[in-house]
């Protein structure tokens, strides 16, 4: 999985679409000052963070402003912002028009990239996380419970 922002202020139109012809590729096309853009910018980045922590696959997230649409492939018939599609090897397969939010957007991925995007079996959680590191309460507590039993087992066993 790979994020990529395209802006006048950054070279990485070039990148996008080297990329949007090989891959799959889920991109907004927004314009800055936009009410409905701004509206969806807190819904694409929970969207992010949901498939970067909880699912995996090649497909490529993009945000486009569009000051620098007129440098990607594929933005032509853009009729107004925001847009959201979704591209396989250059070709448009599907545009988002649903109601907009982080679930529905996975909702949408997930049908259009069929077995490019996959839920993690184990999801990268704080929880997941901190019970990878053993730093769980319960653990520790059972954990050092069960060595004061061996010593105090072994101690009645010498006497």
């Amino acid at each position: 999985m790979r994020f990529i922002h395209v802006s006048a202020d950054n070279n990485n139109a070039p990148v996008l679409n080297n990329l949007m012809n090989n891959n799959c590729v889920a991109v907004q096309y927004y314009m800055d000052g936009c009410h409905y853009c701004n509206l969806l910018k807190p819904h694409w980045a929970k969207m992010n963070s949901i498939l970067k922590n909880q699912y995996q696959g090649d497909i490529i997230v993009a945000r486009v402003n569009a000051n620098a649409v007129s440098n990607v492939n594929n933005s032509t018939n853009i009729s107004g912002y925001p847009t959201i599609r979704y591209l396989e090897n250059g070709n448009n397969i599907s545009e988002f028009n649903d109601e907009r939010n982080a679930e529905n957007l996975i909702r949408w991925l997930s049908k259009h990239s069929k077995h490019k995007l996959q839920k993690r079996k184990h999801a990268k959680t704080k929880r997941h996380k901190k019970h990878m590191k053993g730093g769980s309460k319960h653990r520790k507590r059972t954990r050092n419970a069960s060595k004061k039993h061996k010593r105090h087992t072994k101690r009645n066993k010498n006497n």
